[in-house]
């Protein structure tokens, strides 16, 4: 097997594994939040347990960083493998190793891109971030005070913040993906 050959396939392993890294992280972004759910509902009276459901929504958007990158990581392999074809001086030396097919593939994956996970990913933020403001809010609700009326604000504007920087980093890696394909044109 020539070199052009086995970088090539150390580069479709490669994409593979930023695959499952973005699987494995969407799978532990989902055990995190519920484990942190339920252990701090099972808490509502203890203190030290209920401060577990304000990490909720700061657990959920530190996975959604990993998750956005890995999946960027994949896109930028699917548009060198789209561009690698189109070098004349690279398709002498990599003759036999890209398929039309696999270029007919990349092709038709740049046409018709999957956005729900992105969509997903926002969604299930959101409602890990609502579903800890309520539960805190009762908490709030039984025994009012000011100060920490003052405090879930505070902290609700600050997630809804980060979560926005967070998804406009989501938004600027799509962009940026984008706008290699369209360099290929």
């Amino acid at each position: 097997m020539d070199t052009a050959a086995k970088f090539l396939e150390q580069l479709y392993a490669e994409q593979r594994m930023h695959k499952e890294h973005r699987f494995k992280y969407v799978i532990y972004k989902l055990s995190f939040i519920s484990m942190l759910f339920g252990v701090g509902s099972l808490g509502l009276e203890n203190n030290i347990l209920k401060t577990l459901i304000y990490l909720v929504p700061i657990v959920a958007l530190c996975y959604d960083v990993y998750i956005f990158a890995e999946d960027y990581k994949v896109k930028r392999i699917g548009i060198f493998l789209l561009d690698i074809k189109k070098e004349p001086e690279v398709d002498e030396k990599t003759k036999g190793t890209i398929s039309n097919l696999e270029v007919t593939w990349q092709e038709w994956l740049k046409k018709y891109r999957e956005t729900g996970a992105y969509k997903a990913s926002l969604i299930i933020t959101v409602i890990a971030t609502i579903g800890s403001s309520l539960i805190l809010s009762i908490d709030i609700f039984k025994a009012f005070s000011w100060h920490r009326l003052f405090l879930l604000v505070f902290w609700l504007l600050s997630i809804v913040i980060l979560t926005i920087i967070v998804f406009y980093y989501g938004r600027s890696l799509k962009r940026k993906a984008t706008a290699m394909v369209e360099e290929l044109r």
